[in-house]
């Protein structure tokens, strides 16, 4: 406690540099664990990704019409029925498999009956909720499973009735319950619960992002024969994936989308999308590496001349300590006490920012070995040092 409040007064001697030598520090631990979070979630989404294309490639389509084509199409008083006859070529179609994800609307529930905790909108009086469409292929490719209750069936895709069934996030489990009905405050549709996916649930979108969504706080909806309108099909149009070996299959899409007059689209491989995300996120990685790289050297550098002033400045304060019988290891344990104070709040911070995490874990480790490195000098400077050297220097 002594050597506690010893390398307190020694900071607060010194207030504004180790200020700015705890912003140094702090930046360049941010940046470490920023590094390290983009490399665990670039080798998590590698990781689901080829578990999902281990059979098979899967496309994305991403849409490539002018604007005055689109101004076109959605002026035709026949666009709904082309889209429709679109989209069920492409999930009727024998030459190739698909699957969709539709996560393009929020599900608005009224605030007073909703778990405002799990709300990603806030409108009031509605709060609004992620909302994921999907057909019966999407519960194989990502192999879907309840810890409550059950899937979809295949009725559930291709009839309408009173309400629509609906699968909650697992962390729904504490407002719900099987059976319960919920109704949409915006556009007027009941929904009835019929389970509860498990905890870690997952799907990606390799053509928006390279984020892995956790479905424990999503809505789930099948999609349903009857889409209403031209905007729905669109929506499911995008956001459908084609699941083939041999890519002339695509075109056969395309074909049929210009024979109706309708997109032109452009088909990227899963596997194509990975390589060009892995390039961005190694850029990404670069560039902030290089600045964790000045960063870090900055602050060693500072902290270490830092140290080495201060053994300086109170040469004859450790002199008297050592005539008294003090041990050069307590000067050490009182600069090492230094450094510990200024890498606590910075590690604070970096929880703060990540949590209980393997992130924040690497950073504290991360953190303990750059201090280790920083007092390894003034350690051995005053190692070096007999009580005659100090003597002399205190003159």
């Amino acid at each position: 406690m002594e050597q506690l409040r010893y390398a307190w007064e020694d900071i607060k001697d010194q207030k504004i540099r180790n200020f700015v030598l705890f912003i140094q520090i702090t930046a360049a631990l941010v940046l470490f664990s920023i590094i390290v979070s983009v490399m665990v979630q670039a080798s998590s989404y590698r990781e689901k990704l080829n578990g999902i294309i281990e059979s098979q490639e899967i496309y994305l389509i991403r849409d490539l019409t002018d604007q005055s084509t689109l101004e076109q199409i959605w002026a035709d008083p026949d666009s709904s029925a082309k889209f429709r006859e679109l989209y069920q070529y492409m999930k009727h179609n024998p030459l190739f498999d698909t699957y969709t994800a539709d996560a393009q609307r929020f599900m608005w529930l009224a605030e007073d009956k909703s778990p405002k905790s799990l709300a990603v909108q806030s409108s009031p009086p509605s709060n609004g909720y992620n909302l994921l469409k999907i057909d019966d292929k999407f519960m194989d490719i990502y192999k879907l499973q309840c810890v409550e209750g059950s899937l979809f069936t295949k009725e559930d895709f291709s009839t309408t009735g009173e309400t629509i069934p609906l699968l909650l996030g697992y962390d729904f489990r504490s407002f719900y319950q099987i059976g319960d009905i919920i109704e949409d405050d915006e556009e007027g549709f009941r929904y009835h619960v019929v389970g509860f996916l498990e905890q870690s649930s997952y799907f990606i979108q390799p053509g928006k992002d390279n984020e892995i969504y956790s479905l424990d706080r999503w809505f789930v909806i099948p999609v349903q024969s009857g889409l209403d309108d031209s905007y729905e099909y669109d929506s499911a149009i995008m956001s459908t994936y084609i699941i083939t070996d041999d890519p002339s299959n695509l075109q056969k899409i395309q074909q049929k989308s210009t024979e109706l007059g309708l997109y032109t689209f452009e088909f990227r491989s899963f596997t194509e999308q990975m390589e060009r995300m892995q390039e961005d996120m190694d850029l990404q990685i670069k560039i902030m590496g290089l600045m964790f790289s000045v960063v870090l050297i900055f602050s060693m550098i500072g902290l270490i001349s830092n140290l080495v002033q201060f053994i300086d400045t109170h040469t004859k304060e450790f002199a008297i300590h050592m005539l008294c019988g003090g041990q050069v290891s307590s000067i050490i344990r009182r600069i090492l006490t230094q450094i510990i104070l200024i890498f606590i709040p910075a590690n604070v911070i970096v929880f703060a920012i990540h949590g209980a995490s393997s992130i924040t874990l690497a950073t504290i480790a991360f953190g303990l070995v750059i201090g280790s490195l920083i007092m390894l000098y003034p350690a051995i400077k005053l190692s070096a040092i007999g009580i005659n050297e100090l003597l002399r220097r205190s003159e």
